[in-house]
């Protein structure tokens, strides 16, 4: 279900700015942080403490995820289950699917888990190979 109807199913207002996030965050293909998401999303005058609440409340409802990665939150939107992997030189986060062969082996649903590696990409690798 896309974000903005399962947002309208629920009691709360569906304000311009809690538009303007879900919007921005169903368009991204990894997660985002707070400050990510106010930086691209200041043109539409979101303040930072507002991204926050909002950010809180879509998490409550299970429209996003939240996912602590190098000391920070990240958020994505809680469509499909998938993992992350993190360059521990850049903090690059690139986003890969999880396959469910596992989940329906041992006959459970509604899962959410989250798994996020560390690991150093290309772009690093090559810098530390010229060097």
């Amino acid at each position: 279900m896309d974000p903005v109807d399962k947002f309208r199913r629920t009691s709360y207002k569906l304000t311009k700015p809690r538009l303007v996030i879900l919007e921005y965050l169903a368009k991204q293909k990894k997660p985002r942080s707070v400050r990510e998401i106010h930086q691209q999303l200041n043109r539409e005058r979101i303040d930072l403490v507002s991204a926050y609440r909002n950010l809180e409340l879509f998490k409550e409802l299970g429209i996003i995820f939240e996912e602590k990665m190098n000391n920070q939150s990240y958020f994505y939107i809680a469509d499909k289950i998938h993992h992350h992997i993190i360059c521990s030189k850049c903090r690059l986060i690139e986003c890969f699917p999880c396959h469910n062969e596992i989940i329906r082996l041992k006959n459970f649903s509604s899962i959410n888990h989250q798994l996020s590696m560390t690991g150093i990409c290309n772009k690093c690798s090559s810098r530390k190979e010229k060097r």
